[in-house]
């Protein structure tokens, strides 16, 4: 590390971009680089996330909080009553943040966590964008093959509002905010001023965004299902599984018309955050293999798994969130939709 100590500050971030460092790590290993960073905080936060875009959106500063706390020490000890209240408390009453935002308030820790949410969500938006514009150009004609900054904007916001969605709504396994109506209710109006669209297109919006990973991890979990089965064959049920857990998840694949287990696994998956999604994504066959099929054995092997129970918790509880005048929505519109984006599009290029 000494041959670090003479070089200029823009010099080292360069480095991090570079080697796809995290900041906090590169601190504690060269403790001189929190000086010029604490220093310059507004132009680094503002250089790193410059491939996302607006980062002065609302939506990432509300759920870096939530991040941020989710990752305190104590936090996965505590209740399900303890973790509504300290969630209630982050989130209080609508505040709009000040334009542009004041970095020189937040820690570094908590700027790193923006620069990891703005990375996730820009790999969402990349991904998603990229396959509804290849539909969506083949149906209608559109003057850009590309989305413009307004558009990227849209779905980027709208995946940080998912982000804060799982963070506000799940605890590990279980369902928070079961006993109350009213944080349902008030999760789009909170969400509205991020981009200020209306309520319908901002629950739009988000069940698209939710039905894209919904698919998009149905076909990884048949890319490990398929794998399996050139493998192991068709496999038959067993009373006692032992360690056959490659197995065990096979035949659940098989047989899901019968159990409708990927369904619930994959809601247990994305219960988990923009995080959880892409990491997956960025696995190899082989390494997302092994980790779906140890991980669907200890959710499954938990039998008290709530995102498991009840007929209501095939969206995990979003319908919940809409209008009661909305909720005869069909939800399989909005898995149709997903594929065309249509809240999304400026219809002046089409």
């Amino acid at each position: 590390m000494a041959c670090l100590y003479d070089l200029p500050w823009e010099l080292l971030l360069e480095i991090i971009i570079f080697c796809n460092l995290d900041i906090l790590s590169f601190v504690r290993a060269y403790p001189p680089a929190m000086t010029c960073f604490s220093a310059n905080r507004a132009w680094i936060i503002t250089h790193m996330m410059a491939p996302v875009g607006d980062v002065a959106l609302p939506s990432l500063v509300q759920a870096a909080r939530l991040r941020h706390m989710r990752q305190e020490p104590d936090f996965q000890a505590l209740g399900t009553r303890e973790v509504e209240e300290r969630i209630g408390l982050l989130l209080g009453p609508v505040v709009e943040e000040p334009e542009p935002l004041c970095w020189d308030k937040f820690s570094l820790s908590a700027l790193c966590i923006m620069c990891e949410l703005g990375k996730d969500a820009k790999q969402i938006c990349d991904a998603y964008s990229q396959d509804a514009l290849a539909i969506i150009t083949r149906a209608i004609a559109r003057q850009l093959r590309e989305p413009t900054q307004q558009e990227r904007s849209l779905f980027i916001d709208v995946a940080l509002c998912l982000e804060s969605y799982c963070l506000t709504f799940f605890h590990g396994r279980e369902h928070l905010y079961l006993t109350s109506e009213e944080p349902r209710q008030q999760f789009f109006t909170r969400h509205q001023w991020m981009s200020r669209p209306s309520c319908l297109e901002m629950v739009e919006r988000f069940y698209c965004t939710w039905a894209y990973m919904v698919k998009e991890l149905r076909r990884l979990l048949a890319v490990v299902g398929h794998r399996l089965g050139y493998l192991y064959g068709r496999i038959e049920p067993l009373r006692n599984w032992g360690g056959r857990h490659a197995e065990y998840f096979l035949f659940f694949f098989q047989n899901d018309v019968t159990y409708k287990r990927m369904d619930c696994y994959g809601i247990c998956l994305l219960s988990q955050g923009l995080s959880m999604f892409t990491k997956l994504r960025r696995m190899g066959d082989e390494e997302l293999t092994k980790f779906i099929v140890a991980n669907f054995w200890d959710i499954m092997e938990d039998d008290m798994t709530p995102l498991f129970h009840g007929d209501s918790l095939r969206w995990a509880y979003i319908d919940s969130l809409v209008p009661y005048s909305w909720r005869d929505i069909e939800v399989s519109n909005f898995v149709t939709l997903w594929s065309y984006a249509l809240p999304f599009w400026d219809p002046e290029l089409e």
